[in-house]
């Protein structure tokens, strides 16, 4: 689902059309920037699906993938527990292996991960507000964070490799991405219920590598 998301961000985001153009001049950088590092991000925007928390509401689904857990009750939106997962977890697992200046960059990744991980509208929270002594902990377990950091790795390698990520450390960007945000977001929102479309995203069962089910 996560790849069938961030392929209709791809074609949304084709560096041809006048919405991937607007949105590019509007941040100042390239369309074909912005295309690869925003479905990088779409590609992320359900992290909070690896949460054992969630898996539980419909057991036995794919027990030989992510076995059940009673111990984790879900009481607070996957689109949270996504953003708390990356912002403490996987973003510097994903900083320590990219080309990034990590000290310049990692406190200005968030806007766009509130972007994508918020859904239809509504801006996650971090769960470190609301469970300070837990934490990501009290939904995710070491298997689940280890799931999410190597998806993580290969979609990186998927569209950001020999990409120049310079500009995600420009405190000016960062401005201009946070005031274009709602568009952003709005892409992610039609991205995400085109991507849910059963009707042309079948579920495959048979086991295949990211890339090969992305091409």
């Amino acid at each position: 689902h996560s790849l069938d998301v961030a392929a209709v961000g791809w074609w949304l985001l084709d560096p041809k059309l006048p919405l991937c153009k607007k949105l590019a001049h509007q941040l100042q950088v390239e369309p074909t920037w912005l295309q690869s590092w925003f479905c990088f991000c779409l590609a992320l925007h359900d992290l909070g699906k690896f949460s054992s928390a969630f898996q539980n509401l419909a057991t036995n689904l794919s027990t030989q993938l992510v076995p059940a857990t009673s111990n984790m009750p879900y009481d607070q939106r996957h689109d949270s527990l996504g953003f708390s997962l990356w912002q403490k977890v996987v973003r510097d697992q994903w900083l320590s292996t990219s080309t990034c200046d990590a000290g310049k960059v990692k406190s200005l990744l968030k806007p766009w991960f509130e972007i994508v991980t918020g859904h239809h509208g509504i801006p996650p929270q971090d769960i470190a507000d609301i469970r300070p002594h837990q934490g990501s902990d009290a939904f995710f377990c070491d298997t689940d964070k280890q799931a999410a950091i190597s998806f993580c790795h290969d979609v990186s390698e998927q569209f950001l490799t020999g990409l120049d990520l310079t500009v995600l450390g420009d405190k000016a960007f960062n401005k201009k991405v946070k005031k274009h945000s709602w568009s952003l977001a709005g892409v992610a929102v039609l991205a995400d219920w085109l991507g849910s479309d059963q009707r042309h995203f079948k579920y495959h069962v048979v086991p295949m590598a990211l890339s090969v089910y992305w091409h």
